[in-house]
């Protein structure tokens, strides 16, 4: 194996080792008033898998025409929301709001 693989194979394996951290699931919510099911994605603090603790929630909307994964997908840092949720212990919830 050339030294390139090498260096290749070992920085793949430190960063998965590195990537600890808020982790993001996407869920579908069924509505029967609506008729439908909306989604929403949430930011679980790394901590949260660890702690049997009450976290708060922040719910954070899209807005006008946006989607439920915009905080996600759409500002300038794309780990925000992740970093947030480590730094203050808070879950956050960015559900998807069409009508």
């Amino acid at each position: 194996m050339n030294p390139f693989r090498y260096l290749l194979f070992f920085a793949l394996l430190l960063t998965g080792a590195v990537s600890v951290g808020a982790k993001v699931d996407s869920l579908d919510i069924p509505s029967a008033v609506m008729q439908k099911t909306l989604r929403a994605a949430v930011v679980l603090p790394n901590s949260y898998a660890k702690s049997k603790a009450a976290y708060p929630v922040l719910y954070l909307l899209h807005g006008g025409g946006g989607r439920f994964s915009d905080w996600l997908s759409s500002t300038p840092d794309k780990m925000l929301l992740h970093n947030l949720a480590d730094q203050y212990n808070l879950i956050i919830v960015t559900p998807e709001g069409k009508t």
